[in-house]
């Protein structure tokens, strides 16, 4: 290999470096962003909130029903307050 052809490869080189250093730049960049996810995961993981409480579900689960049932209720009694005034005013 002559002096030619070795002074073609360092100039090639020379092309390329300054993209190879922004590849190397970018890469390393995502390399710290893996590592701060990493770690907030660890020890800030919002998917390990403490359980519920097998009473405290069953109490919100009793809580509901008796909403349930009290909208059931208002609306019977909404339709019988419809009916009501109309039955009176044929009585008399």
């Amino acid at each position: 290999m002559g002096i030619l052809e070795v002074s073609i490869f360092a100039a090639g080189f020379a092309k390329i470096q300054g993209a190879m250093i922004l590849a190397l730049a970018f890469i390393e960049s995502i390399a710290i962003y893996v590592l701060a996810i990493a770690i907030i995961i660890l020890f800030a993981n919002p998917f390990t909130a403490p359980a519920m409480s097998v009473e405290k579900a069953k109490a919100e689960v009793e809580v509901l029903k008796l909403e349930m049932e009290k909208i059931k209720l208002e609306k019977e009694l909404s339709a019988v307050r419809v009916i009501t005034p109309k039955t009176e005013k044929t009585k008399k």
